[in-house]
């Protein structure tokens, strides 16, 4: 897929989702107060009417409570795969010497640690072998044990998994991607790709370049 040029990933995309809710709530507790105010307290029914909002107010507030919570820890776990991420694409670039013959691709593999001793090793004698390091890079889930011949952006992501931790990985690698072709804008392109498939990178850039490097989406 490719991926456009743009200013800063919205790593926040939860915010203004968090933003109606929070905001939704606390005009739904203002208006249970209000309505609570204007009851007839000599009411049998009034009263009941009261403990029923009153009931509603306090599972509002709860509400809103953890709509804060969750506010908060989508802004710190934003935080932590941006600052991996910048961490990443600086280890990278300080360990290749960029060369103007890369290509226009970036390569970007998914992996999980318990491949990086088999399904890499083959795709680095293979296919990875016709691509300069600084071409392509890993998603995993663990730091490798032992050294790598590409760059490996370990995250947090579940291990193992290929659901839950598949869509973690494709966040992460989406962002490192942007990260990466701003550092180079010499790439324009950025591929997706698991660890058991085999790719003709060659073949595969010629391909992109008839798409036209201007195109809105990817393919």
């Amino acid at each position: 897929h490719r991926i456009k040029k743009s200013p800063q990933p919205n790593l926040f995309i939860m915010q203004p989702v968090i933003g109606f809710v929070l905001s939704t709530v606390w005009l739904l507790v203002h208006a249970l107060a209000e309505a609570q105010m204007q009851l007839p307290s000599e009411s049998c029914a009034g009263l009941q009417l009261a403990k029923n909002n009153r009931d509603l107010q306090t599972n509002a507030l709860a509400t809103l409570q953890t709509a804060q919570k969750l506010s908060r820890t989508s802004v710190g776990l934003a935080s932590s795969i941006e600052a991996g991420v910048e961490d990443t694409v600086r280890r990278h670039f300080a360990s290749t010497t960029v060369t103007k013959g890369h290509g226009k691709v970036i390569h970007i593999v998914y992996s999980d640690s318990r491949f990086y001793n088999t399904r890499l090793q083959w795709l680095f004698k293979t296919w990875g072998a016709q691509l300069p390091r600084e071409s392509l890079m890993v998603i995993g889930d663990a730091v490798p044990t032992q050294q790598m011949a590409y760059t490996v952006h370990a995250t947090k992501c579940p291990a193992h998994s290929h659901g839950e931790g598949g869509c973690c990985k494709l966040a992460e690698a989406v962002i490192l991607a942007h990260k990466l072709m701003q550092r180079d804008p010499s790439f324009t392109w950025a591929y997706f790709v698991d660890d058991d498939v085999y790719v003709r990178p060659m073949s595969l850039e010629l391909a992109l370049d008839a798409q036209g490097p201007q195109s809105n989406h990817g393919v």
